[in-house]
């Protein structure tokens, strides 16, 4: 029986504090962790074997290639893949994305008429489908719906069920004997749910189309065969299934690789060229490997899935269901929605979830003060958060380091943001509570300042005036932006800003007097987003109006310059006091994600008073 607390051991990383508090690392969905045998596999071939592989005749190269090429058959048998010489099933890539890009780009050469014969099976045009589904990471969307756009194919789509689970029961209408190409998630990135793959993979053999899988979210947490699913092609990343960063795996079934046309070119997959005939390429997987590959980090990959199999795929997925069913008690929290299956049943520990009243980025940055790791945005599923009526979302996600107590923290961190930010049960805004602090200064000083300045700013904003065309619920629900209006659309000193990872969005407008110099009259503006940037459009607003057009971009430009200080502050004293309020924002230049937040106003005044002044 696996001893999951010592596996949690194996992972350097895990032994550390953040914000003072034991780490808690809850996005592996993201990226997974790496155990200490994947480190020294991939810092060990560097100090060892290091050197280009299928190329040189030297010692060393003749040791990488035995190395890469043992690796790949480690993979293969991870995954129900042929590692059998001169027959391989699986293609080294720099990632999942890369390995989904591939395909399509393949597909689209094939389109053209190049490649073999057989490549004709691949080929698209007009009246041609391609099908995916709604609960797609965009690197399955993305290069399916460009490759239909190359070939004037159609995309179309399975639609969601109110869990979020694709509703595979209506392959046989979704799929038509005009669809040449399916590709769906195994699970979903967003809701955790399993896909019933069975009667899609069916339907689709069954019209004679190429079924392509997204094993990203599966290969790390669940018994997973290829073969047996009988799946044409699947795609999936080492860094989800602890291993480095930088290398993944595209399985083909080894005849359609046979007749797949390359997409990359370059050295290493070519037998013969000419200056003045085509190119005669190699066979599979060499053909669709041009350029030197991530080969450390391939030999690395290797060792992450014989690390995983001597624990055993099964175990892994008892562990982490049995975290799961605890996981999902998230959605027992006053306030708390869970998007995605309730049950533990047919779903892994990827929870997403919202909390009524509260902005995502500021949900994930109280947690983070507690010192837990979880994601925070639309996870780069835009279509899913779209199906339940929101931007962006929290996400927990499981690994097999993590522990009931890693599950209780989160649990009772979660319970707390709501009182922290004042939000009532209704989702109203009250006074803000004292339940936690947030990590985004560099003394109490600062951190209080941000309690009292940032919070009170965010709830009570100035020059906040409802001016920007409102949308509907339905609007809204269906994903459109409350404020969202292009530039073109707004008035004369007005512009619209936008976040697009975490759908904050503003619609500022500014006065400025006819006479020189320019003087700012007015400044308002609408919108929605987090404490961040509403707080920063406030104290903005009462920064600049009154002032000339020039002081307003010297106090744009220090802004900037305390925003790419990374926490440090600003050299000069003077210089930070005529930013008065605006300082507390020092702490949020160490977060990336949150600069364009604090910024979004600013970029609009710039862009406001620009517009304002063309028609002055």
């Amino acid at each position: 029986m696996a001893d999951f607390e010592a596996i949690r051991r194996q992972f350097p990383i895990l032994d550390q504090q953040v914000h003072g508090r034991p780490l808690v690392y809850l996005d592996s969905a993201a990226t997974a962790q790496k155990p200490q045998a994947v480190i020294d596999a991939e810092s060990g071939f560097y100090e060892s074997i290091n050197a280009g592989v299928h190329r040189g005749a030297h010692e060393l190269a003749a040791r990488s290639t035995v190395a890469f090429e043992d690796a790949r058959a480690a993979m293969a048998r991870f995954v129900g893949a042929s590692a059998e010489e001169g027959r391989e099933e699986l293609v080294v890539t720099a990632g999942a994305t890369a390995g989904l890009n591939l395909l399509a780009t393949a597909f689209g050469y094939a389109s053209m008429g190049r490649g073999p014969a057989a490549a004709r099976r691949f080929a698209l045009g007009p009246g041609d489908e391609i099908v995916v589904s709604q609960a797609e990471h965009h690197s399955v969307l993305l290069p399916f719906q460009e490759l239909a756009a190359r070939t004037g194919a159609t995309l179309t789509w399975f639609a969601l069920d109110d869990e979020g689970r694709i509703r595979t029961d209506t392959a046989d209408e979704v799929i038509t004997d005009r669809t040449k190409v399916v590709a769906m998630t195994h699970v979903g990135n967003v809701t955790g749910a399993i896909t019933d793959l069975a009667p899609v993979v069916r339907r689709a053999h069954e019209v004679g189309a190429v079924f392509v899988l997204d094993a990203c979210q599966s290969v790390p947490h669940l018994p997973v065969d290829f073969h047996a699913l009988d799946v044409d092609f699947a795609a999936f990343s080492a860094h989800k299934m602890y291993g480095p960063t930088g290398a993944g795996f595209l399985y083909g079934r080894r005849e359609l690789l046979e007749a797949l046309p390359p997409a990359w070119f370059g050295g290493s997959m070519v037998e013969l060229a000419w200056m003045d005939k085509p190119a005669q390429y190699m066979d599979p997987p060499a053909r669709f490997e041009a350029g030197t590959q991530p080969v450390a980090q391939v030999v690395a990959a290797g060792v992450a899935a014989q690390w995983l199999q001597s624990i055993g795929m099964d175990a892994v997925a008892g562990h982490e269901q049995a975290l799961t069913s605890e996981l999902l008690r998230l959605g027992d929290i006053p306030g708390v929605r869970i998007l995605g299956p309730m049950s533990a049943t047919a779903r892994i520990g990827t929870v997403a979830f919202e909390v009524e009243g509260v902005h995502p980025h500021d949900v994930g940055q109280y947690i983070d003060a507690q010192g837990i790791a979880i994601r925070v945005g639309h996870h780069c599923a835009q279509p899913v958060h779209r199906h339940f009526g929101v931007y962006a979302s929290n996400r927990a996600s499981l690994g097999v380091y993590n522990t009931m107590d890693y599950v209780h923290a989160l649990l009772d961190a979660v319970a707390g943001v709501r009182p922290f930010f004042g939000v009532g049960h209704n989702g109203t805004m009250l006074h803000a509570g004292k339940a936690g602090m947030m990590p985004m200064a560099q003394d109490d000083g600062l951190e209080q300042m941000y309690q009292e300045v940032i919070l009170e700013a965010s709830k009570h904003p100035s020059g906040r005036v409802a001016f920007a065309p409102d949308l509907t619920d339905e609007a809204v629900s269906a994903g459109e932006s409350t404020v969202m209006a292009p530039h073109e659309a707004c008035a004369a000193g007005e512009s619209h800003q936008f976040n697009p990872t975490c759908g904050d969005e503003a619609t500022i407008h500014v006065d400025v007097s006819d006479a020189v110099p320019h003087r700012i009259e007015r400044v308002v503006w609408d919108g929605h987003g987090c404490s961040i940037s509403q707080a920063s459009l406030s104290i903005m607003v009462d920064l600049v109006e009154g002032r000339t057009v020039d002081e307003a971009m010297d106090l744009f430009r220090t802004f900037h310059a305390l925003m790419e200080s990374r926490g440090a502050g600003l050299a000069e004293d003077a210089k930070a006091d005529e930013l008065g309020d605006a300082i507390v924002f020092q702490g949020v230049s160490k977060y990336p994600m949150r600069i364009k937040c604090a910024l979004l106003g600013w970029e609009g005044l710039k862009d406001s008073m620009a517009r304002a002044l063309a028609q002055a």
